[in-house]
């Protein structure tokens, strides 16, 4: 079906649905199929520079987009119209109103990060489209707290697609600059680092969030036609150091590769997992662990 039809179906019915709520865009007195249409045309200028990006779904998705969140459309609704993969990937961006705020972003990048690239992409241009003049009521703590999820969606989603993470990254620090927010260095924290043969694993936390991330890049040398989505990845995002440590290990041997930093302040927390690692029977025979001693306890 070409493009065309496809806007067009989606934009009629995601303009009735939010024009029936009387839906404006906040702080303004335009209508919020403006906003939709602006996250459209972010994807759509995204699918001239992306290679094998489903350019009809991804519209689709974003016209959509906040149709579960804020009008009166059910999951049945948008099936019957648009398909299983649309109404799937509008419900991963829509937030469950059922769990704490402080918790609803996080539970929506974790949904959507189980999804197709183009997913990821409708919520960085979600974002980038919001990072503008926020709502004259807005206070500093707000205009800081929105900018700091603009930063974890960033962090968790930016694989997804180079060209809107470079969008992204630049709105992030035009927002910053506009706003006088400070963008410090502490903002992001590398909390745990080990190395193998080819890469590394990060564990890092990004304001009050935590993810970890791998980079095996430097494998370039011996293969060179791998791609860097081949040789990166991150994890999805968490609220705790616990639930990052607990998935990393699961993933990931980390007490067999080689400590490259372990942060100062998470230390004690690193060594409860290492001594409960090293108790284990049915680690005894692995790598040896004298470097893990060194950085952990100085012994050396």
């Amino acid at each position: 079906m070409p493009i065309q039809t496809l806007y067009q179906e989606a934009i009629r019915f995601a303009a009735t649905k939010h024009l029936v709520q009387d839906q404006k865009i906040p702080g303004t007195n335009l209508p919020y199929v403006v906003h939709l249409s602006n996250v459209a045309m972010e994807i759509l200028l995204a699918g001239e520079h992306s290679e094998k990006f489903d350019l009809g779904f991804a519209v689709q998705v974003a016209l959509l987009h906040d149709t579960l969140e804020d009008t009166d459309t059910t999951p049945e609704e948008l099936l019957e119209r648009f398909g299983d993969g649309v109404t799937e990937a509008v419900s991963a961006l829509s937030k469950n109103a059922k769990l704490p705020k402080t918790e609803q972003m996080v539970d929506s990048l974790a949904r959507i990060r189980k999804l197709r690239p183009e997913v990821w992409a409708v919520k960085m241009a979600d974002r980038i489209t919001n990072l503008q003049p926020p709502p004259s009521h807005w206070n500093q703590e707000k205009i800081n707290s929105y900018h700091e999820e603009a930063i974890l969606i960033h962090a968790a989603l930016r694989q997804g697609n180079d060209y809107l993470a470079y969008r992204l990254e630049g709105k992030i620090l035009e927002y910053a600059k506009m706003y006088d927010i400070p963008m410090r260095k502490e903002d992001r924290t590398l909390l745990l680092e080990v190395g193998g043969e080819g890469g590394s694993i990060q564990l890092v936390k990004i304001k009050d969030y935590f993810l970890f991330s791998t980079d095996e890049t430097t494998l370039r040398e011996f293969v060179p036609e791998l791609k860097e989505e081949e040789l990166t990845s991150k994890s999805d995002v968490f609220t705790s150091f616990d639930q990052a440590m607990v998935s990393l290990l699961d993933k990931y041997p980390v007490f067999e590769l080689y400590p490259v930093a372990v942060h100062p302040d998470f230390r004690k927390q690193v060594i409860s997992y290492y001594r409960a690692f090293v108790s284990n029977p049915w680690h005894k025979g692995k790598r040896s662990s004298e470097e893990w001693e060194e950085v952990l306890f100085g012994k050396g």
